[in-house]
Formats: structure tokens, C-alpha cells, sequence
């Protein structure tokens, strides 16, 4: 698992050009299309993030996906960092207690809502889970690496 909580830059005039920002720059999806990224599951979660619409978010899980992660977990529209800290708490212990990914968010984005109610969507609903259905359980490697290949 590979958890990045760092801003996100989403670019509408070219998706491939949105990216998270590392401490040496924006890694763009379109370079994360020339890496490899042995991950269960990718987890993005922005401390802020530019406004932008599907089109671009769409355009940076693709992009780890290609890279090689087999699921990527990324907002949708901004969220407070509460948020996504009680989220992200949530989903690791019930991947680490063995559930798959989409079973494990669907738990937590359910204890989100139950804490804030239903009539707050935009407190809950902001993450979405991309890649293939019926995920298997996420592999805790502590020898992960993410490798370029140029």
C-alpha cells in the first residue's frame, strides 16, 4: 500500500498534466504513466487540491493504474483533513483485519456517514475507489518501492 497525503494539482486543459506535489515537484500523471508502481492499492489523500472535475481525477488513477497499482483510492472534491484522517484510520485497519478494498471503504465511508449524517454527503461521499471489481485483500509490504524507468 502506497498512502500519499500531499496536494493534489488537477488540470482540466490536459487531465495528463494533473498530479500530486512531492517535495521535488509535481509528479504529473503523465510520468506516472513511465513509472512502476508495485502497489496493492494507492491511497491519495491531498492535504488541498485545485478545483477540478472528473475528467482530471480520472486522468491520475488511470495513470497509477497504468503504472502498475492494481487500485487507487482518490477524492473526488476537496475534504478536510478530519475527514480524510478518520477515513483513511478506518480503511487501513479493516485491510490489515483482511478485507478487500472496496469492501473496506464501503465499511468506512458508512461509519462517516453514520457519524455525520446522511444530509452531509460531501463530508463522506468523496472518495472513490478505482480499478478492477472483487479486489483481493491489500499485501502490507514494508519493502515497497516505486521505481522509475528512466
Amino acid at each position: 500500500m502506497l498512502l500519499l497525503a500531499t496536494d493534489m494539482v488537477l488540470d482540466e486543459k490536459d487531465p495528463f498534466g494533473s498530479g500530486v506535489v512531492l517535495a521535488d515537484g509535481l509528479l504529473s500523471a503523465r510520468r506516472l504513466m513511465t513509472m512502476n508502481v508495485a502497489a496493492d492499492l494507492v491511497m491519495l489523500t491531498p492535504h488541498t487540491a485545485t478545483p477540478g472535475t472528473g475528467t482530471a481525477v480520472a486522468a491520475l488513477g488511470q495513470a497509477f493504474l497504468h503504472a502498475g497499482a492494481r487500485a487507487v483510492l482518490l477524492p473526488l472534491w476537496p475534504v478536510a483533513k478530519e475527514i480524510s484522517r478518520a477515513l483513511v484510520h478506518d480503511l487501513v485497519m479493516r485491510l490489515r483485519a483482511g478485507d478487500a478494498p472496496a469492501t473496506a471503504l464501503r465499511a468506512a465511508v458508512l461509519g462517516l456517514r453514520e457519524l455525520y449524517g446522511s444530509a452531509e454527503p460531501d463530508l463522506w461521499a468523496s472518495y472513490v475507489l478505482i480499478g478492477p471489481p472483487g479486489g483481493s485483500p491489500v499485501h502490507f509490504d514494508p519493502g515497497m518501492r516505486v521505481t522509475s524507468t528512466r
